[in-house]
């Protein structure tokens, strides 16, 4: 792996970004507005994960090629685990001199990769980022090149944002903070004891923190305190048919 996809150095870059863990990932059928969904493939990840593959298609009408969008998720144990299979996403890309992505995705990302697309040179044509504990890549792959900015920023608003008050008032969020609690440094809490099992019709757990690491350990959700004292973590349930 080249020196400036090192995970250690990923690592230490993202240092003082948010934490953030997402379990239990379904895109639907209206996830992008305009574009059907027309397939879902399940396979192997890197480290023992299973990505899903999605793809949407977005007609154009009669003589023009649809427009596709692939998008690829894969949801870790942590950080390391997804950075690692974001590596080798990138390894296997053909394409080493990949640039940084900026703009909004560059904003939400951990860490993130962007290429412009070959349709017209100013939207992107594919992108891999991870946020928290999941990898995502997203590949315009129709005839018709399309830009799949716009995807790929929804997709890291989705994992790293904090639900509006909106969504929590219609019921589609619950929001459960731990109680307050003062760490010693490397000291763990279990958040949820018995993480849901991953199925269409389940919840989808967040949790965003200031600080410390996330993982899951076995089928537990688990806090690790990078300093001591007051934490600052927050754990959102997401009602099934959100996104």
């Amino acid at each position: 792996m080249d020196s400036h996809r090192n995970v250690d150095n990923w690592l230490a870059e993202i240092a003082t970004r948010p934490r953030v863990f997402n379990h239990n990932l379904h895109l639907r059928a209206g996830t992008f507005k305009g574009f059907d969904l027309v397939n879902t493939v399940t396979m192997d990840a890197p480290h023992g994960a299973t990505e899903t593959v999605y793809l949407y298609a977005r007609r154009k009408g009669k003589g023009a090629a649809d427009e596709v969008l692939r998008v690829g998720i894969s949801a870790h144990d942590d950080t390391r685990m997804a950075l690692l299979a974001l590596g080798q996403a990138l390894d296997q890309c053909m394409n080493p001199d990949l640039p940084r992505a900026a703009g909004k995705l560059g904003k939400l990302a951990d860490i993130g990769f962007a290429v412009r697309g070959e349709h017209d040179g100013k939207g992107l044509g594919a992108a891999s980022f991870n946020v928290g504990n999941v990898a995502v890549t997203v590949h315009s792959v129709g005839a018709a090149g399309m830009d799949v900015a716009p995807a790929a920023a929804q997709l890291g608003q989705w994992l790293a944002r904090v639900p509006d008050d909106n969504a929590r008032r219609a019921g589609l969020v619950t929001a459960f903070a731990p109680p307050s609690v003062r760490l010693q440094v490397g000291q763990a809490l279990t958040l949820v004891e018995q993480l849901p099992e991953s199925r269409a019709d389940a919840p989808r757990i967040q949790v965003l923190a200031r600080g410390g690491e996330l993982r899951r350990e076995g089928a537990a959700l688990v806090f690790v305190a990078g300093d001591g004292g007051a934490q600052d973590v927050a754990l959102y349930s997401h009602a099934a048919q959100v996104f």
